[in-house]
């Protein structure tokens, strides 16, 4: 809905409300998607596939960019509606999928649907070998931490977030880790690179674009590269 009120935009006004609705639903996928992603993913998997997640940023930064490099020659409104409409891309192939998707084991359980849940665990995480010891022991873990959550649940308010030391470094680590993602400097190249490119004599709206374009394929092969580390270090300690 969003995609399809700022492709055809008319004014500024609809243009705003359409990336409010688009930020909208991004901020609900990247919530959910991530999660779900762990917990289906293999337990020694999960570093490097919650990072291939995470990277895949990227993949729609190249869509985006290269797309605006070949529309920018276009003399009329389509030059920015045709890299709009490419954004419904992404959630198309989401809501085409999203019906093969397995369900969370953790939320099978807690809505007492116990069965499913071992199904999912003995086919993604077992091989489909019923009599793996992983199954168990993945299962009881779940029951136990739905278990100490609920028992949190009725028992804490947000201010035990600052009551105990614990507490109060586990929070300071939360915060340090939300100020420096968006202080790291990706925010800068993604948001404000026409002033920085301007600043340093590069003005040229094709020159810009291509720059662009090509940051981010570097992006995103760098983020493979340290995403595909991440799996290996993590497949190492394991042995």
């Amino acid at each position: 809905m969003g995609v399809a009120i700022q492709t055809a935009s008319q004014n500024f006004g609809m243009f705003i409300a359409s990336r409010f609705l688009i930020g909208f639903g991004v901020a609900i996928a990247s919530l959910a998607a991530p999660i779900l992603i762990t917990e289906l993913a293999f337990p020694t998997h999960r570093a490097g596939v919650t990072s291939l997640y995470n990277s895949s940023w990227y993949l729609g930064s190249i869509i985006a960019g290269w797309s605006t490099y070949g529309t920018f020659r276009i003399l009329s409104t389509w030059a920015w509606r045709i890299p709009s409409v490419l954004q419904a891309l992404a959630p198309a192939i989401q809501l085409a999928f999203i019906w093969f998707i397995p369900e969370s084991p953790r939320w099978l359980v807690d809505r007492g649907r116990d069965e499913e849940a071992i199904h999912v665990i003995r086919k993604y995480h077992c091989g489909g070998n019923g009599d793996d010891p992983l199954i168990e022991f993945e299962y009881q873990e779940i029951k136990e931490a739905l278990r100490i959550e609920k028992e949190a649940k009725s028992s804490s308010t947000y201010l035990s977030l600052f009551k105990t030391k614990g507490n109060l470094k586990r929070m300071r680590v939360i915060i340090a880790l939300a100020f420096f993602s968006q202080w790291s400097g990706n925010g800068l190249v993604s948001y404000y690179l026409t002033k920085v490119l301007n600043g340093i004599g590069i003005s040229g709206q094709g020159e810009q674009l291509l720059i662009n374009g090509i940051l981010q394929i570097y992006n995103y092969a760098t983020a493979i590269v340290v995403s595909c580390s991440l799996f290996t270090i993590a497949m190492e300690l394991t042995e």
